[in-house]
């Protein structure tokens, strides 16, 4: 009787033990869910979405990019809800807002910031140069809320909307001077609302030119690390610039 016991309890342990084996392989296939604060429409999006999926189907996980508030979006992803986000500026975190943040150390893509406005007046350079304009632009994208900061735009001239729709909507409408976006998503939202005869222009040269670095939660440090290894891997092999300059419009 005795020896049956002992032998059920190592056949049990032996089971435990091959289940353990299993899970990183369990785990390995994995989706892996991304968000942004961009729309499946526009170019940043696809771009983004593309490179993203090729990376890690490189290293076997299936992966999912969904549209999330800007300030929604890393929320989520440092409570652990969601695995990453898909493009943010270097130092997106600089202030610890979000601990539980790691960087993927090769940037996704590099974008610019442009003023697109009525007033032909304005001449961008440099953040300063809008200071005493009414600006709109979307709460929780970090390069626009610094650069207005570093600027000292007063409160009264920061006009937040919910999305580039309103934003836009609202500038035909004469309610702000100007908004900050990126030169793609602004020509992307005067064609997709019918404004390309509003006299909304893009203006020249950009306030700003960065890069773009993805965000994962820090239980996929180890992960972060083998994506930072495959973006370079695609950038020497020409899927980088085939899928960049692929036609995502």
């Amino acid at each position: 009787m005795q020896y049956r016991i002992k032998k059920n309890c190592f056949s049990r342990l032996i089971a435990i033990a091959l289940l353990l084996a299993w899970l990183p392989a369990l785990a390995f296939g994995k989706d892996l869910l991304f968000c942004t604060p961009n729309t499946k429409d526009q170019r940043i999006f696809k771009v983004s979405d593309g490179l993203l999926a090729e990376a890690f189907s490189r290293l076997g996980y299936g992966f999912q990019l969904v549209t999330y508030p800007a300030k929604r979006c890393p929320t989520e992803v440092d409570n652990g809800h969601v695995d990453g986000d898909s493009h943010r500026i270097f130092n997106f975190n600089a202030n610890g807002e979000y601990p539980n943040l790691v960087r993927v150390e090769e940037s996704i893509q590099s974008i610019d910031q442009c003023v697109f406005t009525k007033n032909l007046n304005i001449r961008p350079a440099g953040w300063a140069s809008i200071r005493h304009y009414q600006i709109i632009y979307l709460p929780g994208i970090k390069v626009i809320e610094m650069g207005l900061e570093k600027a000292g735009v007063p409160p009264e001239n920061r006009i937040q909307v919910l999305n580039h729709e309103q934003a836009f909507k609202m500038l035909a409408m004469d309610r702000g001077d100007l908004i900050i976006v990126s030169s793609n998503t602004g020509k992307h939202f005067l064609k997709e609302l019918d404004l390309l005869d509003s006299g909304i222009k893009l203006l020249t040269p950009p306030l700003v030119q960065f890069d773009l670095y993805p965000y994962m939660h820090k239980k996929h440090t180890y992960l972060a690390k083998k994506m930072a290894l495959i973006l370079k891997a695609m950038k020497r092999d020409g899927t980088y610039k085939k899928i960049v300059r692929s036609d995502l419009h």
